[in-house]
């Protein structure tokens, strides 16, 4: 959250940024991320690079690193997936030529 005339208003994630993002909730689809200002986020199991294998309860708590895939949704998506992070720099640095 970011504080502007005295009111909070929400800082809304951009397209194939990368955030690290905190688990706070493990769902069958997918787990409940929040990012470092609040924005609540959605990693779908399929952009898990750990999903299906190990303990998922042992991962609220823990801190990912992820690229926003779809900043129109609520919560926004995003993905932990090493391939998915390359593609989002890729496409930054187009956008900064």
């Amino acid at each position: 959250m970011d504080t502007q005339a005295g009111r909070l208003t929400e800082v809304q994630p951009i397209l194939h940024q990368e955030f690290d993002v905190t688990v706070v909730a493990v769902q069958p689809w997918g787990l409940a991320v929040q990012l470092q200002d609040g924005t609540p986020g959605t990693i779908d199991n399929t952009k898990d690079p750990d999903w299906p294998t190990g303990n998922r309860e042992a991962l609220v708590g823990q801190v990912l690193h992820a690229a926003v895939l779809d900043d129109e949704r609520t919560p926004v998506r995003l993905s932990a997936l090493k391939t998915d992070l390359v593609i989002a720099r890729v496409k930054r640095a187009a956008l900064n030529e």
